[in-house]
């Protein structure tokens, strides 16, 4: 079993890169014009735009693109350093904060002999001059400046810099309110209080910012120090300078939440009355379970989907179209249209498997060692009636991923449905690339654990043994 899958896994690994080189190859038969914007192809000059082109490396020869996006696709980044600055930086707000802010107290508390004034200064150079934001910034700052190693260096720059902001507001006020030689005093007493604050908090931490020697040749090395990043290229022309990813990403929830809900319903409804329909084949029930696949099939969608908008309008109030601020209330006209067709297909193949296994010699002879119908159908038939549809369910599901062109384009869903085809239609090649290989992995992927799944429900099934593979 084990040599099976992983044979079945490298193949669908192998069939998805080739789907996606020769989408790729093909998209660079396309004028190189698509990758600008409207706008950058009328003010751009042929000049410039080469030169754009050259400089992405679009104009390198087609398999050396497939080779650069490849590389790109799978990229491994040294994060240590900079998740050491930002630990470093988390450990520093704290400190420096508190620091800045005892001695601005202690300073106007020590020269301000009014209460009231000295309140108000000490809440205005808090609150307004010295906020989380500038105090924040300064951080940021002093973590770019190289220390050498030296604690000193990062608190010296740390408390000149924060003396000159906080300075200037409260030399200008001091001097109104105690004069010049006072203020003057107490800016001095500031400074030297700043000082101690500042080396007393961060005295202890290691604020080196880089790191050298043995030390950075074994962070080199930890394989937790790096991060796979996945990356397909920025679309073009649907949202320039994005992330394909991002685009995908942000379209992936509506599809998901509707194509499940869909899919649920339409799973249980349709096994349910199929298997009801094949228990009382030739019965009313069953004549309007066929008249409903007929009619489901029969039926342009359009106007099936304008119908089921026009009654649940009607009857319930609910959305004509998608709107964000109510999205329970709109999600439920395009679930119901998908599961209406979903519900018939599975009604018409259950029924079908199960009529097919009620004919089969086994089924006669539990009849005749005594089992009623009702044992036979639920302890043997609807088992083996199942199977086909169980093969194909990890398919359906995750195709939900990639919506319905129809549905949603109709209720004006903003999910992966008409993703694809406005990529096409704007010639966004980065984003249709993307959406191929989203497509493609999970239609591959969808059969390959279908196959996985009828060796689990049914142990019959020998996939490893000759004449049983797929």
């Amino acid at each position: 079993m084990l040599k099976y899958v992983l044979k079945r896994l490298l193949q669908s690994v192998l069939t998805v890169l080739i789907i996606v080189s020769v989408v790729f190859l093909l998209m660079r038969l396309m004028p190189t014009d698509y990758f600008f914007t409207e706008d950058e192809l009328m003010k751009l000059k042929e000049s410039e735009k080469q030169d754009r082109l050259e400089a992405s490396g679009l104009l390198d020869p087609a398999f050396v693109q497939l080779g650069r996006f490849y590389k790109n696709m799978f990229t491994l980044d040294y994060t240590y350093e900079v998740q050491r600055k930002a630990n470093l930086a988390a450990s520093l707000t704290s400190g420096v904060s508190s620091s800045v802010h005892a001695s601005i107290e202690g300073a106007i508390a020590q020269h301000y002999t009014d209460a009231a004034a000295a309140a108000k200064e000490t809440d205005k150079l808090n609150n307004k001059v010295m906020t989380d934001s500038v105090i924040q910034k300064i951080i940021d700052a002093a973590l770019l400046v190289d220390n050498g190693g030296e604690n000193s260096v990062t608190i010296d720059y740390l408390a000149s810099s924060l003396y000159d902001k906080a300075g200037a507001t409260l030399n200008k006020d001091a001097k109104k309110a105690l004069g010049e030689e006072n203020a003057t005093v107490l800016m001095q007493s500031f400074k030297e209080q700043l000082g101690a604050q500042l080396a007393g908090s961060l005295g202890s931490l290691d604020l080196s910012t880089e790191e050298s020697g043995w030390k950075s040749f074994w962070h080199h090395l930890n394989p937790l120090n790096y991060k796979l990043t996945f990356f397909l290229g920025n679309s073009y022309r649907i949202q320039h300078g994005i992330s394909a990813l991002k685009v995908i990403g942000d379209k992936l929830p509506y599809s998901i939440t509707i194509g499940l809900c869909s899919l649920a319903i339409s799973l249980v409804l349709g096994v349910v009355l199929g298997i009801l329909q094949a228990r009382y084949k030739d019965s009313l029930l069953d004549h309007v379970g066929a008249g409903y696949t007929i009619f489901v099939n029969a039926v342009p969608h359009l106007v099936s989907y304008t119908l089921i908008m026009y009654l649940c309008a009607r009857l319930f109030n609910l959305p004509m179209t998608y709107r964000s601020n109510t999205p329970v209330a709109s999600s439920i006209p395009p679930i119901l249209c998908l599961a209406m067709a979903s519900t018939a297909s599975y009604m018409l193949w259950m029924r079908r498997y199960m009529v097919d296994e009620l004919n089969k010699d086994y089924i006669r002879l539990a009849q005749l060692k005594g089992l009623t119908r009702t044992q036979v159908m639920f302890r043997h038939v609807m088992k083996n009636a199942f199977l086909p549809l169980a093969q194909y369910l990890p398919y359906n599901v995750l195709l939900t991923v990639g919506g319905s062109l129809l549905a949603e384009s109709f209720f004006s869903v903003p999910g992966m449905g008409p993703l694809l085809t406005l990529a096409i239609s704007r010639y966004d090649t980065v984003l249709v690339q993307a959406i191929v290989m989203l497509y493609a992995t999970m239609g591959v992927f969808g059969v390959f654990i279908g196959d996985l799944l009828m060796g689990i429900l049914d142990p019959r099934i020998r996939l490893t043994k000759s004449g049983g593979t797929r």
